[in-house]
């Protein structure tokens, strides 16, 4: 074996959510002096590197150059290459998997590392701890910047709000939500917050501005792996608005634990016909608060429906931005 080719044909959450996985793998395979690369073709590049797997690696090779059939095959050895599907999709059935709470995630990826260390001769070693999310190595990714930013706005601005204005595929019905319009109002009505989006937006006000735009403020083009500085950014945030899709997960880090009224989550109340519950797991959960609780990450739920009313959509996003945050440690029990 000479090659580890890490693999998914899905989208950024598996990159993400798939990153303790491959980086257990990449640790413990060290000493059979291996080459790792990830292929993700519908994925932003590269936020692998700081797992040990160069920028020049991510998608660096065509779908034609790839055995065929790979997308439902977990595991596949030709060529003295090995590819291991990332996608954890695989686990949803059989480990009833959570992609927020990500309950039985480490059981799925230990036991995948059972079958892979039986069928392949490895000797990898098991995931250890209980929290399953991977914050990035922020320092190789040249993140500097954004601390002069943040040290900036905090002397203009009283909050710093962060929306992640994307349409999803994980709740197609996201999609009809107008993020312009909520962003055209909360900008004019709060002028002393300042609003940075994930994507572009066609707002002239001095509050509103882009991740792209700061890289630009900083005469640097924005890199296509560019949600590992929005992650980032989220750390020095005060209020976090994203909706249901997996590349939202770039927020639950371990700086953002503890704190309560941080986050809200934009999902679809009847998506899995469990109105109040988990819009993954299916799980209710007190407080209206996601399940990602469980790792002290408290994520309130902000319901939406194809037949919403925008009133009440605003009302509940400006309740949630203008509330203040406080540490769960401050929280009685």
């Amino acid at each position: 074996m000479k090659k580890i080719v890490f693999y998914h044909y899905h989208v950024n959450g598996d990159c993400y959510i798939s990153r303790i996985f491959v980086k257990n793998i990449i640790e413990t395979t060290q000493s059979l002096n291996l080459e790792y690369f990830y292929q993700a073709h519908r994925s932003f590049d590269s936020y692998s590197s700081d797992l040990g797997i160069r920028e020049t690696h991510f998608n660096a090779f065509s779908q034609e150059e790839l055995p065929p059939n790979l997308e439902n095959i977990k595991a596949y050895l030709l060529d003295d290459v090995l590819y291991i599907n990332t996608w954890i999709g695989f686990a949803r059935e059989k480990y009833n998997l959570c992609v927020f709470c990500l309950e039985n995630v480490l059981r799925y990826y230990n036991e995948f590392i059972d079958e892979l260390n039986t069928t392949y001769g490895l000797s990898i070693t098991p995931i250890s701890g209980e929290y399953p999310y991977l914050s990035f190595d922020y320092d190789k990714f040249d993140s500097n910047f954004i601390n002069t930013y943040v040290g900036a706005m905090r002397e203009k601005y009283e909050k710093i709000v962060l929306l992640y204005n994307v349409s999803p595929t994980t709740f197609i019905s996201i999609c009809h939500v107008n993020f312009n319009k909520l962003l055209d109002a909360f900008s004019e009505k709060y002028p002393h917050y300042l609003f940075v989006t994930f994507l572009p937006v066609q707002i002239h006000r001095e509050n509103v501005v882009s991740i792209s735009d700061i890289f630009r403020m900083y005469d640097r083009e924005p890199p296509s792996y560019f949600p590992v500085h929005f992650s980032y950014l989220s750390i020095y945030s005060d209020k976090i608005i994203m909706v249901a899709s997996g590349i939202c997960q770039f927020c639950f880090c371990e700086d953002n634990m503890h704190v309560h009224g941080k986050i809200t989550m934009i999902y679809d109340d009847t998506a899995d016909g469990n109105p109040g519950g988990c819009p993954f797991c299916n799980n209710y959960h007190e407080d209206r608060l996601l399940c990602t609780k469980k790792y002290d990450l408290f994520v309130s739920m902000c319901k939406f429906t194809y037949n919403y009313d925008e009133s009440v959509l605003f009302s509940d996003l400006e309740a949630f931005i203008s509330a203040p945050i406080v540490p769960s440690s401050l929280m009685e029990t």
